[in-house]
Formats: structure tokens, C-alpha cells, sequence
């Protein structure tokens, strides 16, 4: 796992939290669900929408620059942005169908009575972490993970 506080630049992390607002507001159809996942990663969630970032948009190049820094081997497939609601989780699974996967967290604030920390087991116990802004959460593939319910 590599864990990394403050890891966009100030002016990317507020290009992607404006462009995550612009996609929460739109009135076009920017979203799919986790019911599109395989049934063992969903159970029994609680609808999380999935929006894919445009490979045309330079946002999408700026935030691929940004995961390159941290492993410049993994092949970016797709970037996206998930939006939780109450009653959500991801249950357990280790990304096989990748090279690895990576989370960075846009909210500002976070209750422990929320949900949405991210569990991981590299092999030592589970161990957690708690959503902070900013803050990348990178696991290479074979890395078990999940997200408690919200």
C-alpha cells in the first residue's frame, strides 16, 4: 500500500472538486451504478454512482501524470469518480481484474458515525483507513480491500 497525504497539487485538487460538483449537478446522464460490478461486490449495498472521467479532458491527463508518479508501470485503464450514499459499502476483494487501484479522498470533512473507511489486508491483519482530504490510498493488485458501510 502506498498512503499519501496532500497528494494533488492545491490547483488540481480544486479543478477535480469543481468538475466532481459540475458532474453531482448535471442534468445529462453522467452516471452508472456499482450494480453494473460483479455480484460478489455488490451483496448488499446500497447504490454508489460511478462517473468515467474523459479520456478527452485535460483534468483526466493531469490526475493520469499524478498516479504515474507514485507507480509508472501500472497501465491506467480508467479514472472515475464514485459517489457514496447511506446504506453503501464495497465488500471485500482484491482487484485482479487490474495492476492496482487508487482512491483519493475529496471530502472536506468526516465523522467516524459515516462509514467509508477503507480496510486493507497486506497479509499482517486488517487495518483501516479513515477518508481525508486529499489524501491518495494506493493498492497494488492482489492487495484485499474494502470500504465500510456508510
Amino acid at each position: 500500500m502506498v498512503i499519501t497525504e496532500n497528494f494533488l497539487t492545491p490547483d488540481l485538487f480544486n479543478k477535480l472538486i469543481v468538475y466532481a460538483g459540475k458532474i453531482w449537478h448535471s442534468n445529462q446522464n453522467v452516471f452508472k451504478t456499482n450494480h453494473h460490478w460483479m455480484t460478489g461486490i455488490i451483496k448488499d449495498s446500497n447504490i454508489i454512482l460511478a462517473h468515467d472521467i474523459p479520456t478527452n479532458m485535460d483534468i483526466y491527463y493531469e490526475l493520469k501524470d499524478s498516479l504515474l508518479r507514485i507507480d509508472n508501470h501500472t497501465h491506467i485503464k480508467e479514472l472515475m469518480l464514485y459517489y457514496y450514499s447511506p446504506g453503501c459499502h464495497i465488500p471485500w476483494h482484491d482487484d485482479s481484474h487490474c495492476d492496482g487501484a487508487a482512491t483519493i479522498y475529496l471530502n472536506d470533512d468526516w465523522d467516524r458515525d459515516w462509514g467509508g473507511v477503507f480496510l486493507y489486508d497486506e497479509g499482517e491483519g486488517i487495518r483501516g483507513l479513515v477518508p481525508k482530504k486529499n489524501m491518495l490510498a494506493y493498492q497494488p493488485g492482489g492487495i484485499e480491500h474494502s470500504v465500510s458501510v456508510l
